[in-house]
């Protein structure tokens, strides 16, 4: 019943550990202080803090509240609390209170929260491919000087 002798196991008869089906993966993160001139692929999950002027294409993209992107996002999902100027092509977009989107955004799923600004077209992909999607059209857009002030109340004369 109880002996001293242990049979090693072989190789054959040990099995290796379960591995999970996947496994949460980490960001790639542009950092604050970081500038990126150029497109950026990716498969996997991209978080920018920083700025990139071009394009990017990955699995998911989160673009921070300090964060802005010029250029065309091609995603899965896109989690937006900067800006962007250019187009989005995401099969589900969330664009937060702090998000700034000037551009238009192809989607299969599209949700705003109160507080975001979307400035250009909302066209919903229903069962087509993004990828077969016609192409956004050049951005063309002028952003106005920054010394433009708002103005709160518009008057206007007798007979005008």
């Amino acid at each position: 019943m109880f002996s001293s002798a242990k049979t090693p196991k072989s190789a054959s008869t040990m099995q290796a550990p379960e591995h999970h089906a996947r496994t949460r993966e980490v960001p790639s993160i542009i950092g604050p202080e970081m500038t990126i001139i150029g497109d950026i692929k990716s498969d996997g999950e991209i978080q920018v803090e920083g700025m990139v002027r071009g394009d990017i294409t990955a699995r998911a993209v989160t673009i921070g509240e300090n964060a802005s992107c010029h250029g065309q996002v091609t995603v899965d999902t896109l989690r937006l609390c900067g800006t962007i100027q250019g187009s989005i092509r995401a099969r589900e977009v969330v664009l937060l209170k702090t998000a700034r989107m000037i551009g238009d955004v192809h989607h299969e799923s599209l949700a705003i929260e109160a507080g975001a600004q979307l400035e250009g077209l909302c066209q919903r992909l229903d069962g087509t491919s993004l990828k077969d999607a016609p192409p956004p059209a050049p951005a063309q857009r002028v952003i106005a000087d920054a010394n433009w002030e708002p103005v709160s109340e518009v008057r206007m004369a007798a007979g005008e």
